[in-house]
């Protein structure tokens, strides 16, 4: 298939969700085109406004529909539920536009499993609801799980549903005329093969477990996948912390408890099960004496660099409270305690029974699985939010050790915050993850609006290099709806803080706040640094509302209809909030619901083991140059940007946006910024009030 400069009605363009594309849109379609035909990978930093969903949906169902080719199930990954919506809504307007006769495109729209559920338990913790659905299920006392519904099936596949109207229909579902309430998780994963469309998280493909899980359940394979990775941005962090383990002294001792109440009520004498039980029980008895005295060195370890003075914190006066150690200083701990139990053999008493076991046989992977089958009953009425046993936890870290372990992708800190101290897990290369599934797929889209440069994220991800293709597609109109002001004398630099330095950030925000009678929004590196700029102020405005870290996903949907309603009655409102919050990233300030943004400072992340070693990995990965830059300035520029995108969410919206930080000047992070932006330079609050108002008029 060769592609022109042009698509005719019969191609891409006609399953758009619109009747013509848009600048930059129908560009967008014939690259993706051309990828996806070729079995390859496109990349696309495709700015808010142009329509990026509705193009890489045409591009796909093009691809799968009328290729030539058999057709693939296209899987949308999307990090926020709120994205979800998005993609619904887009297919509903496929549909509408399609002719009389002509098959519609089929969708099922996919959460997590205790979100889509319909028991009573539904909104316990995640780690006692997996454990009370599991056991449900195999007492088979589920009965919306047992429910056999053909026409729930139909009913999915008839008509796109969000899951929240999936969840309302199974929860009111009738079979033949009889009531006949249908587990929506099930439904949809079963009804998932026959769908051209599957939207989920992107655990649903890059968590290994939740991975084969799904895919054998919707009877999919990676092979027959054409991906749409939204906010691809987010990917590389989010399986970066999918790989997150954390081990204390306490989790191994509770660990012991909970494995001799699960012996208490499993063992058998004599059974290969029960040996495998106390066995294991020893071996935790063995290993938290062992991790005791672990901690305790790499306490006093600490305390020893502490007083030599390695690596202080900026501030002297704060006190050194983590450090880089090996992997196999604990697997080590945990393998000595497994054959020192397998050498002396093991003799314990039950009950009035017996049992002995010396089996050479079990070693790590065993013992590992021996902690995950462990099942007890949990006090609800426990006011502590950790539910997930301590010997899940420890079989997490297990695994985690012995699949990367070797892996200079895999770092581990200790930090000594806690009671004993924590040992932490943490993969630097979300590419071992990635790389390999990009690899088995029939082809992808990675696209958002700061992905940005496209190239640094090809890297992070290893997206196969001889099958890829990267894009920065130019908005017709962002630099005429969203001018970007850059104030040239504040900053949120350490060196350069202090009152008059909060002073003249107040200035700016005031002077904007001043020149439109719209909602304003501003976003700060930190919770601390919100209260410092903005709470401790009177503002000029009817109401402020600040974010905090508590916020759920409902509290900031409930934002947009206050917002709405505070227009209605003609209050300017303040939101404030943190940058990668709530607020600031996958939210939809809808029907130009803020006329301006303001971004004070830049979220660098502080110095730390981890930090360092990201950077000292990423220069031997990709070069000495690239260090800095995508493990600190790229990501810090585009948790900006991110913000800066919030007001744009439609061809028409229009806003003004304000950077408070004159850093935004210096080389190494005007590069991190696209080059099509051309910034507003502001010297003074009042140079900030002239453009503001010349905009807004």
């Amino acid at each position: 298939m060769v592609v022109g400069t042009g698509v005719s009605a019969s191609g891409p363009e006609a399953w758009l969700a619109h009747d013509e594309a848009r600048p930059g849109q129908h560009e967008m379609i014939i690259h993706i085109v051309q990828a996806l035909h070729s079995g390859g990978h496109h990349i696309a930093a495709a700015p808010t406004g142009i329509g990026k969903t509705a193009a890489a949906l045409a591009g796909c169902i093009h691809e799968s529909r009328d290729s030539g080719t058999p057709p693939s199930t296209i899987m949308f990954l999307t990090g926020r539920q709120s994205q979800h919506r998005i993609v619904v809504e887009t297919v509903r307007a496929i549909n509408s536009r399609l002719a009389a006769g002509e098959r519609r495109v089929s969708l099922v729209d996919l959460i997590g499993q205790s979100h889509m559920c319909v028991q009573p338990f539904a909104k316990e913790h995640p780690a006692l609801f997996s454990r009370l659905c599991s056991d449900m299920r195999a007492k088979r006392s589920c009965k919306p799980w047992l429910a056999n519904a053909p026409s729930m099936t139909e009913r999915i596949l008839s008509h796109p549903l969000h899951v929240d109207e999936l969840v309302e229909l199974a929860r009111h579902h009738s079979e033949t005329g009889r009531s006949c309430q249908v587990c929506p998780w099930k439904a949809a994963r079963e009804s998932a093969r026959a769908a051209d469309v599957v939207v989920c998280d992107y655990n649903h493909l890059f968590n290994e477990n939740v991975r084969k899980a799904t895919l054998d359940a919707m009877g999919l394979s990676l092979e027959n996948l054409i991906l749409v990775i939204d906010e691809a941005h987010n990917l590389p962090d989010r399986i970066r912390r999918g790989l997150e383990r954390r081990l204390t002294p306490e989790m191994v001792r509770n660990a012991g408890f909970e494995m001799e109440e699960y012996a208490g009520t499993n063992v058998e004498l004599g059974s290969d099960s029960s040996d495998t039980i106390i066995w294991a029980l020893e071996v935790l008895k063995m290993l938290r004496s062992k991790v005791v005295v672990l901690f305790r060195e790499l306490n006093q370890r600490l305390n020893q660099s502490e007083t030599a003075g390695a690596m202080k914190p900026r501030d002297s006066k704060e006190k050194r409270t983590e450090m880089r150690i090996e992997v196999s200083e604990l697997l080590d701990v945990v393998k000595e305690s497994i054959a020192m139990v397998n050498q002396s053999g093991v003799q314990t008493k039950l009950g009035a029974a017996a049992v002995s076991s010396s089996s050479g046989k079990h070693g790590l992977k065993e013992f590992a699985e021996s902690l995950a089958g462990v099942t007890i009953d949990v006090d609800d009425s426990d006011e502590d939010n950790e539910k997930e046993l301590a010997c899940t936890r420890l079989a997490a870290m297990l695994n985690v050790l012995v699949e990367w372990g070797k892996d200079a992708a895999l770092v581990m800190r200790f930090d000594s915050k806690s009671q004993s101290g924590t040992v932490t897990t943490h993969l630097l290369d979300a590419g071992v993850v990635s790389g390999p599934i990009l690899e088995q797929v029939r082809g992808s889209i990675l696209m958002s609006g700061t992905l940005h440069p496209p190239s640094m994220y090809a890297d992070l991800l290893a997206v196969p290099s001889a099958r890829k293709s990267e894009h920065s597609y130019d908005s017709p109109f962002m630099a005429k709806n969203r001018p970007v002001a850059i104030a040239e004398d504040v900053t949120t630099k350490w060196s350069g803080r202090g009152t008059e330095n909060t002073s003249r950030i107040r200035s700016h925000i005031e002077s904007l706040i001043n020149s439109t009678t719209g909602h304003v929004a501003v976003f700060a590196p930190s919770y601390a640094q919100l209260n410092e700029y903005i709470k401790e102020h009177r503002w000029r405005v009817g109401r402020v509302i600040f974010e905090d870290s508590s916020w759920s996903k409902t509290q900031a949907d409930e934002l947009l209809s206050e917002l709405e309603e505070e227009r209605q009655r003609g209050r300017k409102v303040l939101v404030a909030g943190v940058f990668g919050g709530r607020l600031s990233e996958g939210i939809d300030y809808h029907d130009n619901l803020l006329s301006a943004v303001i971004c004070v400072g830049i979220p660098m992340a502080p110095p730390s083991v981890v930090s360092d070693a990201l950077r000292g990995y990423i220069s031997e990965r990709f070069g000495k140059g690239k260090s800095w830059q995508y493990a600190s300035f790229q990501p810090a520029v585009n948790a900006v940007m991110q913000a800066m995108g919030r007001p744009i969410r439609a061809y028409g919206d229009r806003a003004f946006v304000l950077l408070l930080d004159n850093r935004f000047k210096q080389p190494n992070y005007r590069r991190c910024l696209p080059a099509e932006l051309s910034p507003l330079f502001c010297s003074d609050a009042e140079a900030t009030a002239v453009y503001a108002k010349r905009f807004f008029k």
